[in-house]
């Protein structure tokens, strides 16, 4: 396992999670 691969697997999970919790927090229910 690349420790290039691995930060950019990190960074691409924590972009889409940070992504997802406006839409998450605006969307009721």
């Amino acid at each position: 396992m690349n420790r290039r691969s691995f930060l950019q697997d990190a960074s691409l999970l924590a972009a889409s999670s940070f992504l997802s919790l406006p839409a998450g927090a605006a969307a009721p229910g």
